[in-house]
């Protein structure tokens, strides 16, 4: 299906085929191996390893042997978001685009384009005929759940000396930095106690934006899970399941308990108060919304004392900015409690840490495992990845700001993200690579309200083709 008319065609039929091929995190197989036929078809030399990385690469024509060798990456997997209500099967289903006020979105999910469009751009960049340098694409799996492919990535697939990370979405920006990160697992034993006399409910804590849990964690957009702990805290009940968050690296939009009421309508009453108090919090764009309904009553509830500290903890716990970087206007430090999970007398929470510095993020992480361990979780920490720290006197940030002015007439902003990126992992694995960060302007990614700026890929395109012709004259 071709999404959009308008050039750059290659790049559009691409993403169209991506979308229309499953692929969330740990899911990128089918992908993968599409993409690998697709370039052996067009005669281009493929490594794929068994965590299905895959390098394409591009052999120079003669005359052009001795070109630096630049390497496009992107990684293939998606962050797996849907609407409320909205029936959606990541793993079987494919995404459904559609153009709708000059951008491309999907259909109550996330679309994909971090990092599809990427990936779209990358494969159309080794088909063009004017780049007859050493040129090759790099496509890891599972970025989004802790940098799974980069950090198995082999050093041999990052034989290089430039590489152009294609999963900056942000029009107008190169990265040259990013913070490092952690995903930790608590696992709680929740005890049970007899079920009291009271109504059992449903509270439901919904409406709020998520977001990106690195890019907008200083936007004032509320977490759902922290907010509900405190109207529980607040309002008289026994607790029977709490549950909310979907993906480790999105701020939770939505949160539920079951629980038992002793006194419905003042506990209600309680309910809704302390939810007005968490609506004053939060930034004017964004809403709360409070649902409380009946539900069949549970078969137990949680052991009394560790209802009361485990919420406590939750409700206080020091989620968000814990420290800004001024001179890079981003923050330094930050946490994010992602999801909460009952199985039965097992609570299982996760959360991510993200910071400028590793050693910062290693505190923090601690940190925030000490602030939960008076309930004696078990604990396992995962998905550790550095951070990338700036270069200095980088030639290519540079030299990609003149040519974009002279292009377009445009100013370019050279900034460090708050977000990770897998070029930390790859300057460990290639200290001699040369590299930078870009892409087209996506909005609201890791939500189902992404969306991508046909208009920003139209400009976008022409300027990383450009560059790379440039980059093939460079010693």
């Amino acid at each position: 299906m071709d999404l959009v008319s308008p050039e750059p065609a290659a790049v559009w039929r691409r993403f169209s085929q991506i979308c229309a091929i499953p692929h969330p995190s740990g899911h990128e197989e089918k992908l993968a191996r599409f993409l690998a036929a697709e370039a052996e078809d067009l005669g281009l030399a493929v490594r794929m390893d068994d965590a299905f990385n895959l390098r394409i690469d591009r052999k120079a024509s003669p005359g052009r042997e001795g070109s630096p060798r630049i390497i496009f990456q992107a990684h293939l997997d998606m962050v797996p978001q849907a609407a409320p209500g909205k029936v959606f099967d990541f793993s079987r289903d494919p995404v459904t685009p559609v153009v709708k006020d000059g951008f491309v979105r999907a259909c109550g999910t996330t679309l994909g384009a971090d990092d599809g469009i990427g990936v779209a751009m990358a494969m159309a960049l080794l088909e063009e005929p004017e780049l007859d340098g050493n040129f090759a694409a790099l496509f890891t799996v599972s970025e989004e759940t802790g940098l799974v492919g980069a950090a198995k990535l082999d050093p041999g697939f990052l034989d290089g000396d430039i590489l152009i990370n294609l999963d900056h979405s942000e029009e107008g920006k190169i990265c040259i930095g990013c913070a490092g990160g952690a995903r930790v697992h608590l696992a709680f034993d929740t005890g049970c106690a007899p079920v009291p006399a009271g109504r059992a409910v449903r509270i439901v804590l919904a409406g709020l934006p998520g977001g990106h849990s690195g890019v907008c964690i200083h936007e004032k957009r509320g977490n759902a899970l922290v907010m509900l702990a405190r109207l529980l805290r607040a309002a008289p009940c026994a607790v029977a399941s709490f549950d909310g968050g979907t993906v480790d690296n999105a701020i939770p939009a939505r949160a539920e308990a079951v629980a038992v009421l002793a006194d419905p309508g003042a506990a209600e009453q309680t309910l809704r108060a302390a939810a007005d108090v968490c609506r004053r919090e939060l930034d004017p764009r964004f809403s709360l919304e409070l649902e409380i309904c009946g539900h069949p009553v549970p078969e137990r509830v949680w052991d009394g004392a560790f209802q009361e500290r485990f919420l406590a903890a939750l409700a206080t716990a020091p989620d968000g900015v814990a420290d800004f970087a001024p001179e890079y206007g981003v923050p330094r430090t930050s946490g994010n409690i992602a999801s909460l999970r009952t199985e039965k007398d097992i609570l299982k929470l996760v959360f991510s840490t993200r910071s400028l510095d590793d050693a910062e993020r290693r505190k923090h992480t601690d940190r925030l495992i000490g602030w939960f361990s008076a309930l004696a979780p078990r604990v396992a920490v995962t998905s550790e990845y550095p951070g990338w720290k700036p270069a200095g006197n980088a030639r290519l940030p540079g030299m990609a700001a003149r040519l974009r002015r002279e292009l377009t007439g445009k100013e370019t902003v050279i900034e460090v993200i708050h977000a990770g990126l897998e070029a930390g992992l790859f300057a460990g694995k290639n200290p001699r690579l040369e590299m930078m960060s870009c892409g087209p302007a996506a909005f609201d990614i890791h939500t189902p309200d992404e969306r991508l700026s046909i208009a920003s890929v139209q400009e976008f395109y022409p300027f990383i083709r450009t560059l790379a012709l440039r980059l093939m004259s460079l010693k």
